[in-house]
């Protein structure tokens, strides 16, 4: 996705859009310690303080300032207009509105009196890749906010791991992903890898946690085991583990800032991209 402008402090800053933590805008400022604050200008409303750990959609066009700190701003501070977010589909009555902007993905879900408590709570961005909001963290609250409710692996509906999984088959038919008390595990036969292995392909396979996409992935595993020319280990590729009845070949490459897991983004096919590219080097 091609990084979006925002201004802060009527500086330009390329931001990539999505869900963004408080924290990287304040990487793009230097030093905001209190009592500085980094404030989000609205028109016609309270400016909002964005502490490190709050969530904001960037969409591109925001405007930030910095305050000096002289009159802060309460941290979650009543708007002047309160908020009738859209969810699923409908906007949300009057006796509903959030009167303060920062909000959890729980106080979202219980607007919709047929969630589960398990229901993951998207941010519906129109032109960019939906956002699931983080269970734990408070999401800065625009006007035109969307959201939707997603069921967890209801009876009839299918999961996002089944979802995701269709999408790996469109490259990979024979895909599969088996599921057992501790995890599921997508395995990938006949993947194959470039020729400074000793084989031409394998099965790689990757452990999917409960909670996926919220939880991450990370590292992948192959069967039979792969070395470099001369039968030489490849790097952070030494140890063995038993999964599914089989001994697999842990390759120890995980993600690396300014790459990340970002829920509702990052899926089973993007991790196999990520594990194509340690295939691809030699070392």
């Amino acid at each position: 996705m091609q990084p979006k402008p925002i201004c802060i402090d009527h500086a330009e800053h390329m931001v990539s859009p999505g869900l963004v933590q408080g924290h990287t805008l304040f990487q793009l400022t230097g030093d905001i310690t209190p009592p500085k604050q980094l404030l989000l200008d609205i028109d016609g409303e309270i400016d909002i303080p964005i502490a490190p750990n709050d969530w904001i959609a960037i969409r591109g066009g925001e405007q930030f300032v910095v305050s000096n700190g002289h009159h802060p701003i309460d941290d979650n501070p009543s708007l002047r207009n309160p908020i009738r977010i859209k969810l699923n589909s409908h906007q949300v009555g009057q006796e509903q509105a959030f009167h303060r902007p920062k909000v959890s993905a729980d106080e979202i879900r219980r607007l919709d009196p047929n969630a589960q408590p398990s229901d993951s709570v998207v941010l519906d961005l129109h032109g960019l890749a939906d956002e699931i909001l983080p269970p734990d963290g408070r999401l800065i609250l625009t006007h035109h906010d969307e959201f939707l409710t997603v069921p967890c692996g209801n009876v009839g509906l299918q999961t996002l791991v089944e979802q995701h999984l269709e999408e790996v088959q469109q490259y990979f038919p024979l895909a599969r992903i088996e599921d057992t008390p501790q995890c599921s595990y997508l395995v990938v036969p006949d993947y194959p890898v470039p020729k400074h292995w000793d084989h031409n392909s394998t099965t790689l396979m990757i452990m999917v946690p409960h909670g996926y996409p919220l939880a991450a992935l990370d590292m992948f595993w192959v069967s039979p085991h792969l070395h470099l020319g001369g039968g030489r280990e490849a790097e952070a590729t030494n140890c063995v583990e038993q999964h599914l009845g089989e001994s697999w070949q842990r390759f120890s490459w995980h993600y690396a800032p300014p790459h990340c897991w970002r829920p509702g983004q990052s899926t089973l096919l993007t991790h196999l991209r990520f594990a194509n590219a340690r295939l691809q080097q030699i070392r």
